[in-house]
């Protein structure tokens, strides 16, 4: 049963009333909250899972997409009155999502009684290291089509039809402007831990990027790497549930993992 209470930019996938923690998930360039319903499934009876729902997508289609970070992130901290009713929160981003829920994370910091006490960041290198691509989401719609698909960033079944194209085209090119219009502040490094992960095969991030973002975090750090590519995530979501929610403060019921490498000098374990 659906416990919490309706907000536009939080789409409920697992409701819990009085949840004791809250996993928000931020998707990938041209995904919506719908791409994590099959992990309500894996949640804990007093977990709560919500997904992250941008303007242009899902059941706010027809908005126009946002595509400046700072302009996700006010956005989302001026739904504070919500996040404060959700229990503790713990954060995953996947790919473009990775930076959202990075910089959502250190804007809830700021706030002080919001702060997040854990943040998982998949694959994606980490947010200070200089872009290797140039940018792509200016180009006319042929040259930024074969960019999309040299990602994997949309089945073929919808690069092939054109009314579909038509659809996601525009949130496309706004997820890849997010993206390449990002530059990463300096600040403090968050509080909380942070567990990054990475696909094996992945062609889109080189593992030796993952590492780095050991930079942003006092709290404790693991890197763990998961067989495939960059869609690994949709493979492993029951190990990728628990090792969100391993936080001492979270009820985790999903089986036990082997614990990831966590010193200074770490490398991405699998």
């Amino acid at each position: 049963m659906n416990h919490a209470p309706k907000n536009a930019w939080f789409s409920v996938l697992a409701g819990v009333h009085r949840p004791r923690a809250t996993l928000i998930c931020f998707a990938y360039g041209g995904g919506n909250a719908a791409a994590f319903r099959a992990w309500a499934r894996h949640a804990p009876a007093d977990v709560q899972i919500l997904g992250v729902e941008l303007p242009g997508r899902g059941v706010r289609f027809g908005a126009a997409p946002l595509t400046r970070v700072a302009d996700v992130i006010d956005a989302l901290l001026a739904q504070r009155d919500f996040l404060a009713q959700q229990g503790q929160l713990i954060l995953f981003g996947h790919s473009l999502g990775a930076l959202l829920a990075f910089e959502f994370a250190r804007a809830l910091q700021r706030t002080g009684a919001l702060a997040p006490v854990h943040l998982v960041a998949s694959g994606r290198g980490a947010p200070h290291l200089a872009r290797r691509e140039a940018p792509v989401h200016a180009l006319p719609d042929a040259q930024f089509l074969a960019q999309v698909r040299r990602f994997e960033g949309l089945p073929d079944a919808v690069l092939q039809h054109a009314e579909l194209l038509e659809i996601f085209l525009p949130i496309l090119r706004a997820d890849f402007a997010l993206s390449e219009t990002y530059e990463c502040m300096p600040g403090a490094p968050l509080d909380c831990d942070l567990t990054v992960l990475g696909g094996t095969r992945d062609p889109m991030v080189d593992v030796a990027t993952l590492a780095p973002w050991r930079e942003h975090t006092r709290g404790r750090f693991a890197c763990r790497m998961f067989d495939g590519g960059h869609f690994f995530l949709n493979d492993h979501a029951a190990q990728i549930v628990a090792l969100a929610l391993r936080d001492e403060h979270a009820i985790v019921t999903a089986p036990a993992l082997p614990a990831a490498h966590e010193s200074p000098n770490l490398t991405c374990t699998s």
